[in-house]
């Protein structure tokens, strides 16, 4: 009885650690524009994983030009395609985005180009475009 209200007062001071969850499916932490960094690379692999809400995520691997392989969090599967932006596994792309840990993987990215098409994740203030207040410039199905 004693542990209930020990945990009860954790939960209500908003103290409860979140359940263990990969590191992609997690918000990558605050956005800083100082932070950015562009990688380019060839797609390894592209994954679509479940994320908090029960939905897919996509997350690709990318080898960049100096042979590190990086993991890459995009975002909802359903943002690429409405915006008709598709991934293939040997595709040379450019991503844009910021380390969740500074210096190391994975990568959160905010846009992905290839081709001269370009995927928006985030706008230029960090914010995901997948936020129903942002959906409004994102094209219809």
């Amino acid at each position: 009885m004693r542990a209930r209200r020990i945990l009860l007062a954790f939960a209500c001071a908003g103290l409860v650690l979140p359940a263990a969850t990969p590191a992609l499916a997690r918000d990558p932490g605050p956005y800083d524009p100082g932070r950015l960094e562009t990688l380019r690379g060839e797609v390894v692999r592209i994954e679509r994983v479940p994320n908090a809400s029960g939905r897919r995520s996509l997350r690709l691997v990318l080898r960049t030009d100096d042979g590190a392989s990086v993991p890459i969090a995009l975002g909802p599967a359903w943002v690429a395609e409405r915006q008709a932006f598709t991934l293939v596994a040997g595709e040379r792309v450019d991503v844009t985005g910021w380390r969740v840990v500074r210096s190391k993987p994975p990568l959160a990215a905010s846009e992905v180009r290839k081709d001269g098409a370009t995927l928006r994740l985030r706008d230029a203030h960090g914010r995901p475009v997948w936020n129903s207040r942002r959906r409004a410039h994102l094209p219809e199905w």
